[in-house]
């Protein structure tokens, strides 16, 4: 669990070398806001940066003054820039910068250059193997089909005590939490909604299906782009 949370806090910590929305401007129809509160510089969404770009180079209120090309790494993406108005105190432009993961090359980069933050999110899986013996082919197969979670940006909530927690460790700490409850003799159901058939499950195959559902829950919650706004604005994105 603490190389988990080492893991999660690593993923965190990425977002921040990407230093809100310009007046006039609609927000990006599928953003959400990465942290709680109205004072949000950063916001996520699973559309690719050039459709995001081509939303607001095409508002019919507020036009970008210019659009640059940006390549970090992964990421790959565009700064659109905005001229101030004359009567702006301000003398800095606004601008909004997009970034998409290209998934490929951080796992790619990961493999040569940091594979522990590609194991981390299947710590959990091995350790309950070791207790399962599920198959080393399951397993394998698992890990390439979800590799691409630690890759993804993940919203914050407020846990209650002033403490923010990425999702991706809230749903792994719920299947965790299933895990350490499992009885070991599960029941599924069958048939006609009226007629229900029970049979036992094993304790294997229970463990099993969670860790597979745990997966592909954490892979429906993550994004692949970030959009960054050069100030907090309220209206931006929605919760």
């Amino acid at each position: 669990m603490r190389k988990l949370l080492v893991f999660l806090y690593i993923i965190f910590c990425n977002l921040i070398f990407l230093n809100a929305q310009p007046a006039g401007l609609d927000p990006f129809f599928d953003a959400v806001p990465l942290k709680p509160g109205d004072d949000n510089k950063y916001f996520l969404s699973n559309q690719d940066a050039s459709v995001i770009k081509s939303f607001f180079e095409n508002q019919t209120g507020l036009k970008p003054d210019r659009i640059i090309r940006m390549d970090h790494g992964y990421h790959h993406g565009f700064r659109i820039y905005y001229t101030k108005t004359e009567n702006d105190s301000n003398s800095s432009e606004d601008w909004i910068q997009i970034f998409t993961v290209n998934t490929r090359e951080r796992i790619e980069s990961y493999q040569k250059k940091n594979p522990e933050l590609l194991n981390a999110p299947f710590t959990g899986l091995k350790n309950s193997s070791a207790k399962f013996g599920y198959e080393e082919a399951d397993i394998q197969n698992l890990i390439n089909q979800y590799n691409q979670i630690s890759t993804k940006y993940y919203r914050e909530f407020d846990d209650g005590q002033a403490v923010l927690v990425n999702e991706m460790n809230l749903i792994m700490q719920k299947y965790l939490n299933k895990l350490e409850l499992q009885s070991g003799q599960m029941f599924a159901t069958g048939g006609a909604a009226d007629a229900y058939i029970t049979k036992p499950i094993s304790a294997k195959d229970y463990s099993w299906d969670l860790w597979v559902q745990c997966y592909e829950e954490i892979d429906q919650a993550g994004y692949i782009t970030l959009i960054e706004y050069s100030s907090a604005q309220p209206s931006a994105g929605k919760n």
